[in-house]
Protein backbone atom coordinates (compact mmCIF):
# COMPACT_ATOMS: atom_id res chain seq x y z
CA UNK A 1 0.00 0.00 0.00
CA UNK A 2 2.79 2.63 0.93
CA UNK A 3 4.38 2.01 -2.82
CA UNK A 4 0.87 2.49 -4.22
CA UNK A 5 0.44 5.65 -2.40
CA UNK A 6 4.17 6.52 -3.11
CA UNK A 7 3.44 6.13 -6.70
CA UNK A 8 0.33 8.06 -6.58
CA UNK A 9 2.16 10.96 -4.90
CA UNK A 10 4.97 11.12 -7.29
CA UNK A 11 2.20 11.45 -10.50
CA UNK A 12 0.60 13.84 -8.57
CA UNK A 13 3.84 16.11 -7.94
CA UNK A 14 4.93 15.55 -11.56
CA UNK A 15 1.61 16.61 -13.15
CA UNK A 16 1.68 19.59 -10.46
CA UNK A 17 5.27 20.49 -11.74
CA UNK A 18 4.12 20.60 -15.24
CA UNK A 19 1.39 22.94 -17.23
CA UNK A 20 -0.17 20.23 -18.33
CA UNK A 21 -3.37 18.40 -17.48
CA UNK A 22 -3.01 14.65 -15.43
CA UNK A 23 -5.04 13.27 -18.63
CA UNK A 24 -2.20 14.50 -20.83
CA UNK A 25 0.79 13.40 -19.25
CA UNK A 26 -0.89 9.90 -18.60
CA UNK A 27 -1.18 10.13 -22.84
CA UNK A 28 2.87 11.16 -22.82
CA UNK A 29 3.88 8.33 -20.51
CA UNK A 30 1.55 6.08 -22.42
CA UNK A 31 3.41 7.79 -26.16
CA UNK A 32 6.81 7.02 -24.13
CA UNK A 33 5.64 3.25 -23.40
CA UNK A 34 4.65 2.98 -27.22
CA UNK A 35 8.15 4.36 -28.59
CA UNK A 36 9.83 1.48 -25.84
CA UNK A 37 8.29 -1.02 -27.60
CA UNK A 38 8.73 -0.11 -31.03
CA UNK A 39 12.57 0.23 -31.08
CA UNK A 40 13.03 -1.16 -34.39
CA UNK A 41 10.16 0.58 -35.95
CA UNK A 42 8.69 3.27 -34.56
CA UNK A 43 5.59 5.44 -35.32
CA UNK A 44 6.23 9.08 -36.95
CA UNK A 45 5.53 11.95 -34.46
CA UNK A 46 2.15 12.56 -36.44
CA UNK A 47 1.37 8.81 -35.98
CA UNK A 48 2.64 8.72 -32.49
CA UNK A 49 0.12 11.83 -31.63
CA UNK A 50 -3.35 10.57 -33.48
CA UNK A 51 -2.52 7.08 -31.52
CA UNK A 52 -2.16 8.22 -28.00
CA UNK A 53 -5.26 11.03 -28.67
CA UNK A 54 -3.29 14.24 -28.62
CA UNK A 55 -2.01 17.04 -31.00
CA UNK A 56 1.37 16.85 -32.57
CA UNK A 57 2.42 20.45 -30.34
CA UNK A 58 1.17 18.91 -26.97
CA UNK A 59 2.90 15.21 -27.77
CA UNK A 60 6.33 17.93 -28.27
CA UNK A 61 5.37 20.13 -25.51
CA UNK A 62 4.62 17.50 -23.02
CA UNK A 63 7.59 14.91 -23.79
CA UNK A 64 9.98 18.17 -23.11
CA UNK A 65 7.80 19.25 -19.80
CA UNK A 66 7.93 15.36 -18.65
CA UNK A 67 10.80 13.45 -19.96
CA UNK A 68 13.34 16.89 -20.40
CA UNK A 69 13.85 16.25 -24.12
CA UNK A 70 12.17 15.54 -27.71
CA UNK A 71 10.34 12.18 -28.53
CA UNK A 72 13.17 11.82 -30.73
CA UNK A 73 15.86 12.11 -28.26
CA UNK A 74 13.70 10.15 -26.49
CA UNK A 75 13.12 7.30 -28.70
CA UNK A 76 17.21 7.83 -29.52
CA UNK A 77 18.22 7.35 -25.26
CA UNK A 78 15.92 3.90 -25.20
CA UNK A 79 17.70 2.89 -28.84
CA UNK A 80 21.21 3.36 -27.39
CA UNK A 81 20.42 2.01 -24.41
CA UNK A 82 18.81 -0.86 -25.39
CA UNK A 83 22.02 -0.72 -28.19
CA UNK A 84 24.56 -1.69 -25.48
CA UNK A 85 22.65 -4.41 -23.76
CA UNK A 86 22.97 -6.08 -26.58
CA UNK A 87 26.60 -5.17 -28.20
CA UNK A 88 27.51 -6.71 -24.13
CA UNK A 89 25.91 -10.20 -25.37
CA UNK A 90 28.04 -12.77 -27.10
CA UNK A 91 27.60 -13.45 -30.83
CA UNK A 92 25.77 -10.05 -31.92
CA UNK A 93 27.53 -7.58 -34.43
CA UNK A 94 27.11 -3.96 -34.40
CA UNK A 95 24.93 -4.77 -37.89
CA UNK A 96 22.56 -6.77 -36.23
CA UNK A 97 22.20 -4.81 -33.40
CA UNK A 98 22.22 -1.55 -35.14
CA UNK A 99 19.10 -3.71 -37.31
CA UNK A 100 17.63 -4.55 -33.68
CA UNK A 101 17.34 -0.90 -32.83
CA UNK A 102 15.80 0.65 -35.82
CA UNK A 103 18.61 1.93 -37.74
CA UNK A 104 19.14 0.34 -41.10
CA UNK A 105 22.39 1.54 -41.45
CA UNK A 106 25.47 0.51 -39.18
CA UNK A 107 27.33 3.29 -39.91
CA UNK A 108 25.11 5.88 -38.84
CA UNK A 109 23.95 3.66 -36.16
CA UNK A 110 28.28 3.62 -34.81
CA UNK A 111 27.74 7.59 -35.20
CA UNK A 112 24.83 7.75 -32.99
CA UNK A 113 26.26 5.63 -30.39
CA UNK A 114 29.79 7.32 -30.45
CA UNK A 115 27.88 10.81 -29.75
CA UNK A 116 25.47 8.91 -26.82
CA UNK A 117 28.57 7.21 -25.28
CA UNK A 118 31.54 8.46 -26.39
CA UNK A 119 32.84 5.33 -27.65
CA UNK A 120 32.48 3.17 -30.77
CA UNK A 121 29.88 0.04 -30.56
CA UNK A 122 33.24 -2.21 -31.00
CA UNK A 123 34.43 -0.72 -27.84
CA UNK A 124 31.70 -1.64 -25.94
CA UNK A 125 31.19 -4.78 -27.06
CA UNK A 126 34.86 -4.89 -25.63
CA UNK A 127 33.91 -3.92 -22.36
CA UNK A 128 35.53 -0.78 -22.45
CA UNK A 129 34.03 1.57 -19.36
CA UNK A 130 31.52 4.78 -20.65
CA UNK A 131 30.88 7.67 -19.53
Amino acid sequence: MALQLDGMLNQEGEAAATSLKADTVARIHYAAEILRSHLETPPNQTELAQRVGIGHCTLNKGFREVFGVTPFAYLTRHRMEQAKQLLRQPDQTVAEVANRVGYANPAQFAAAFKRHFGMTPRDCMRGVISR
